[in-house]
């Protein structure tokens, strides 16, 4: 396993988010269910906008795992 830092480039209304490793500079979605903590709130309740840097969890074969939104 490995985690790496991200930035979230775009959000959707249906829980989906995108980011950019800072490692890799690949794009990467995630779902909001891998939001560590996760109970069905919006990206604003989340705290998460354009910009925001997460911490990301990659599997062996970097898929994402989990998500954790730093000072949440």
């Amino acid at each position: 396993m490995t985690t790496r830092s991200a930035k979230i480039l775009r959000l959707t209304d249906n829980g989906i988010g995108y980011m950019n490793d800072d490692v890799s500079h690949s794009i990467t979605a995630f779902s909001f269910e891998q939001i560590k903590g996760y109970k069905g709130e919006t990206a604003k309740e989340l705290g998460l906008f354009n910009g925001t840097e997460v911490i990301v969890e990659y599997d062996d074969d970097q898929h994402v795992n989990a998500v954790s939104i730093p000072n949440k």
